[in-house]
């Protein structure tokens, strides 16, 4: 890819994880990016705040990381609940920052998401449902927001058949 605008913003944007990327301690240094303490996903706000403040952004087609995966690992667990938490908690700071920088690239995927798991909540678990709605106030949305994206998830995910509207 060349170094145009449009690879850099897609660089910068849409590839996400950092494992792939060598960052300049620097630049960690300098604006205190540090991973997350979660069980899950504690790399994604390490990635774009590392993305966010780099000057410039290159990619090489070189093969150099081998990704392994494992049935057993951590981030396969999706159905615990402290995991949900944790999942929720991550993607609200990441939309968050993401709707500042109005950049949408990540955000549908990470909103289905999210709120796919706190109707998960709202219908199973109302104690875990009362801790997402928590974390997701603390960390800025408003319950407007978190009633219509419960809402629209809500409708999406009986379009599609997850849930059973007759049970």
């Amino acid at each position: 890819m060349t170094n145009t605008r449009k690879g850099e913003k897609l660089l910068r944007y849409l590839f996400v994880v950092p494992w792939v990327k060598l960052i300049k301690k620097d630049l960690i240094d300098r604006y205190s990016i540090k991973f997350e303490e979660t069980k899950i996903h504690n790399d994604i706000a390490f990635s774009y705040l590392s993305r966010f403040f780099a000057n410039s952004i290159k990619a090489n087609s070189r093969e150099l990381y081998c990704w392994v995966y494992r049935e057993n690992s951590l981030s396969q667990q999706n159905k615990e609940p402290a995991i949900i938490l944790d999942k929720i908690y991550v993607y609200a700071k990441a939309i968050v920052f993401y709707k500042k920088l109005h950049q949408g690239i990540r955000l549908k995927k990470m909103l289905l998401e999210m709120y796919f798991y706190l109707c998960l909540f709202y219908k199973n678990n109302k104690v875990y449902f009362k801790n997402a709605k928590n974390i997701l106030l603390d960390i800025g949305f408003t319950n407007i927001e978190i009633f219509f994206g419960l809402f629209f998830s809500l409708l999406l995910n009986i379009y599609n058949g997850i849930y059973n509207i007759r049970k």
